[in-house]
């Protein structure tokens, strides 16, 4: 058995699969152990357990009866994807747990998703949830938090455990994909963000949008296909689904947060009413996410995340204009923030076609540094910046 990748979890599987008798090798297709030499001296006696193959080699793959990878992995040799290897150890491990677990996957709108179900399900639930607000959002990464809660004897304290996986899904009772806004390459151009789609085969229960369902070839047997709702009115946000109004507080802003509310909707109704879900619904906050705060009586709109794209980027832009009309735009944040870059001079393109009377753009951060070899615009501290009119900050950044 060969497995791929230490920087995605390539260790923690192989001591799972240790556990049953196996005996990995490990390719660090990457470099990690070359490259960070503090992660391995703190795995030292982990790494000793096992054959570890170098960024500088390439396997004889056909010496291995298995090959398992992340999906996002630059090789073109059939294997298995972390996704179905780690779907296949909880799905023993954790069987019933399993039943109780909901997971989110996308292009965009994970985290948002995932707020909203736990934010509504916590009415009446004990609900367990992690997203990349908590960190790494890898299939392994899910494996690695059941372990921890089975060791804390807390898994059975949960009525719910929600996660919010890249690049698919794992073994779980429900499902969500929220959209495939941008089929972007990945693994060398060897395959694209749609391949997501396949994983949907780890749940029992899957969630897609009509639109996603109208694009693509979904097979699913118990697929649910999740309608467009009708937008009342796009500040405060108020909208019409199943016939049914909802709507958000003031602090929340942009149509996206209908689009992801209509899968929680329809998961969440499976164990509260409309009624509840309501409620819940209009107390919902979620910091630096097109959220609303006033200062100085102008409207500062914040969506501040490092998965940011050029179309997350271009939605902001519009639905703050389409409301305000006029204001301030500060584009920027931090580069490395996820495996896909984010392409600057597309989007100094972007922000040229957005450059109109009254609407002032400004630059912070290293992604603002990048812009300003392109476009000569003022660059601002984004924490020391004097808000004097309707603000947007748009910040590639965990933290700001």
């Amino acid at each position: 058995m060969l497995i791929v990748d230490i920087n995605h979890g390539a260790l923690d599987l192989a001591l799972e699969y240790e556990k049953s008798g196996k005996v990995p090798v490990i390719w660090d297709i990457y470099g990690k152990l070359e490259r960070d030499k503090n992660f391995k001296e703190e795995n030292k006696n982990i790494l000793s357990k096992f054959k570890i193959i170098s960024k500088k080699e390439t396997p004889e793959f056909s010496n291995y009866n298995e090959v398992i990878a992340p999906v996002h992995c630059p090789i073109d040799v059939k294997f298995k994807t972390f996704h179905d290897a780690v779907s296949e150890i909880i799905s023993k491990k954790y069987p019933k747990t399993v039943e109780k677990m909901i997971t989110v996957t996308g292009v965009k709108g994970k985290t948002t998703t995932t707020e909203l179900l736990k934010h509504i399900l916590s009415e009446k639930y004990s609900v367990f949830c992690h997203n990349s607000s908590d960190g790494s959002i890898t299939p392994v990464t899910v494996l690695n938090i059941l372990n921890k809660l089975s060791e804390e004897k807390k898994l059975q304290i949960y009525d719910f455990l929600i996660f919010e996986i890249s690049l698919g899904i794992v073994s779980s009772n429900y499902s969500i994909l929220t959209n495939i806004l941008e089929n972007y390459s990945i693994a060398g151009g060897k395959r694209q963000a749609s391949i997501k789609i396949y994983s949907l085969k780890n749940s029992k229960i899957a969630f897609v949008n009509e639109d996603l369902k109208n694009r693509f070839e979904i097979y699913h047997k118990n697929l649910k296909i999740v309608k467009n709702a009708k937008i009342i009115s796009k500040y405060p946000l108020k909208f019409n689904y199943l016939k049914n109004d909802f709507e958000f507080n003031e602090s929340v802003f942009g149509s996206h947060f209908i689009e992801n509310s209509v899968f929680a909707i329809e998961l969440c109704s499976y164990f509260m009413s409309f009624g509840e879900i309501k409620n819940s619904l209009k107390s919902f906050e979620i910091k630096n996410r097109m959220n609303v705060e006033t200062k100085n009586n102008y409207a500062i709109v914040k969506n501040i995340n490092p998965g940011l794209d050029l179309k997350a980027i271009d939605y902001a832009i519009f639905d703050f204009l389409n409301l305000f009309e006029t204001g301030t735009i500060i584009v920027g944040g931090d580069l490395g923030c996820t495996c896909e870059e984010i392409n600057i001079k597309k989007l100094a393109d972007l922000i040229k076609k957005y450059d109109r009377d009254g609407v002032k753009f400004l630059l912070s951060g290293s992604v603002g540094k990048s812009l300003k070899e392109i476009i000569n615009l003022e660059f601002v501290d984004i924490n020391n910046y004097a808000v004097e009119e309707n603000t947007l900050v748009i910040y590639r950044s965990n933290l700001c």
